[in-house]
């Protein structure tokens, strides 16, 4: 859990999250760095903050028609979030 919520702190990511989360399909990096405004950063800026993402399980990434494409993971959001709750009901 601190993990996911250490790539969470970084706000590039957290945005990449939230932009992810209005999804309805898989998204590549070059819609990911127009939506971030970030295309002199693209491709290392951006792959290392979406591999950053999928190491603690928050996304998944593949290829596509020779394209890197991303999807949310929502079941380890919701994971993290009754994590939070459970947290909250201890007091």
């Amino acid at each position: 859990m601190g993990t996911a919520f250490a790539a969470l702190a970084d706000s590039t990511r957290l945005k990449i999250l939230q932009y992810l989360s209005h999804q309805k399909v898989q998204t590549t990096e070059d819609e990911l760095c127009a939506h971030l405004a970030a295309p002199s950063s693209k491709f290392f800026t951006i792959t290392h903050h979406l591999h950053e993402l999928e190491a603690v399980g928050l996304i998944s990434i593949g290829r596509k028609d020779g394209q890197i494409v991303c999807s949310l993971r929502p079941h380890m959001l919701l994971q993290l979030s009754a994590d939070l709750k459970a947290m909250a009901n201890d007091k």
